[in-house]
């Protein structure tokens, strides 16, 4: 049962099952929520714009997270993380803003936003809004001999790099299975008496190069043979589909 409800990615609907692997794979059934419903998200957001859309779903995220996080072990409802969702797409939006006021409020909605995490995070909350600015920021507007460029330049020097993007590429595997490696390793290496003689940061270092290296080699394979196939049979689809309703409707 715990692998056939996995496979269908509905375990983040149901308490019992958000936490029911050795993995922290609720946030997958999350996505899978969002991309569902990030069509409709698309088609209010351009109708409506992100202030009503933002006026409408927020109050319907707060209190469905009040009712019914507390029975979940883990955030894996839609409406719980739908606001930290909707604060990317006006980001996104925010850059192909036609006007400075449209921009203005695309980009103080996805601030504002992610303070709806505080139940969640707590004052910790601060740190992702810093970093929904610090997207902001480096996405903004400027002229390519001001002061505002010259620091977006050496940011993106520092952010923007053949380390950093291999790590993102890697992050999410990284996220995923280094709780496994930790339990396995970690088990295996403190029912070793000569293991536990040892100095205790030795044995510290010890346990965390170990884990580091199997876990960065399994979302290596993983990214080389699961996700790249993947996001290329969903570019193809993608192009698939929306190739063939364009030419659709440019018959009609």
């Amino acid at each position: 049962a715990n692998i056939a409800i996995h496979s269908s990615f509905l375990f983040g609907l149901f308490p019992a099952w958000t936490f029911s692997t050795q993995l922290p794979d609720w946030s997958l059934s999350l996505e899978m929520q969002f991309y569902l419903m990030f069509p409709l998200l698309v088609l209010a957001l351009t109708r409506f714009g992100g202030l009503a859309l933002a006026i409408v779903l927020t109050p319907i995220c707060v209190i469905a997270t009040s009712v019914w996080a507390p029975s979940f072990l883990e955030p894996s409802l839609l409406p719980f993380k739908l606001p930290l969702f909707c604060a990317g797409m006006f980001l996104c939006y925010a850059t192909f803003a036609a006007s400075a006021a449209e921009r203005f409020v695309l980009t103080t909605l996805a601030l504002a936003l992610p303070l709806t995490q505080a139940g969640f995070y707590g004052e910790s909350v601060i740190w992702i809004v810093a970093l929904v600015g610090l997207m902001s920021f480096l996405s903004a507007d400027a002229s390519p001999a001001g002061a505002l460029s010259f620091v977006q330049r050496r940011l993106d020097r520092v952010l923007n790099n053949a380390v950093t993007k291999r790590a993102a590429e890697l992050s999410y595997s990284v996220y995923l299975f280094h709780g496994f490696f930790i339990a396995i390793v970690g088990g295996m290496l403190f029912r070793n008496t000569q293991f536990l003689a040892l100095d205790p940061t030795l044995r510290l270092v010890i346990l965390f190069l170990a884990v580091l290296a199997g876990t960065l080699a399994v979302s290596a394979a993983v990214y080389r043979f699961v996700e790249r196939p993947g996001i290329e049979i969903g570019r193809r689809l993608a192009v698939h589909l929306f190739g063939s309703a364009r030419q659709s409707s440019q018959h009609s």
